[in-house]
């Protein structure tokens, strides 16, 4: 009876000891709220950008750096201002090296709402702006004395990407861009990756 005793007793004591506890971990934990990831209103972002562009004029996927500043008028619209430059090379039956330069406006529109639990912001793109080329070529030589070694058109660009945040200030983006042009300031795709860097707060 004496061991029954204290059986119980250490029964009491455990049960007393381990009740909280269970509690603790029985409760259920409130519901969190999905992640989102909206674009916050009145704010800058500056993006550094690497990549290549590709297929079009090109007879190569020459390496494309560039840079964009972005302004958040809304939770979806941005507008932006991108400067890019590389160096290409074209033509078809006589092949040329140029340099390449792009300045453009853009219009981004994102779906937030869509991809918020997953923390993406994929988006289509429009721009215009001018597309600078500058070909590397002796025009004194027959094949290219009708042929100027500069031309600056107005171009067009579409496309799209996705961004997904790193940290409060800071945004990975990967983007895909065709952009139009003629013989000597090139047609063509451009896919980067680029850091974007909020400003404004």
């Amino acid at each position: 009876m004496r061991g029954i005793g204290v059986s119980s007793a250490v029964l009491a004591g455990f049960l007393l000891f381990a009740a909280p506890v269970w509690a603790q971990t029985t409760t259920q934990a409130p519901a969190q709220e999905p992640a989102t990831m909206p674009l916050e209103v009145e704010r800058w972002t500056v993006t550094p950008f690497i990549g290549a562009g590709f297929s079009g004029d090109l007879e190569n996927s020459p390496l494309n750096l560039g840079a964009a500043l972005g302004y958040n008028v809304t939770s979806r619209v941005t507008i932006e201002g991108q400067f890019a430059y590389m160096g290409a090379e074209q033509g078809d039956l006589v092949q040329f090296d140029s340099k390449v330069y792009t300045l453009d406006a853009n219009v981004l529109y994102h779906f937030t709402e869509q991809f918020a639990e997953r923390q993406w912001a994929p988006y289509v793109a429009l721009g215009l702006g001018m597309v600078r080329a500058t070909a590397d070529i002796d025009t004194t030589d027959p094949v290219f004395q009708n042929l100027d070694d500069s031309t600056t058109k107005l171009a067009v660009n579409f496309g799209g990407g996705v961004k997904t945040t790193v940290s409060e200030n800071v945004q990975v983006r990967g983007d895909l861009r065709y952009y139009t042009g003629d013989d000597l300031a090139p047609s063509f795709w451009r896919a980067t990756v680029g850091v974007g860097f909020l400003l404004g707060r």
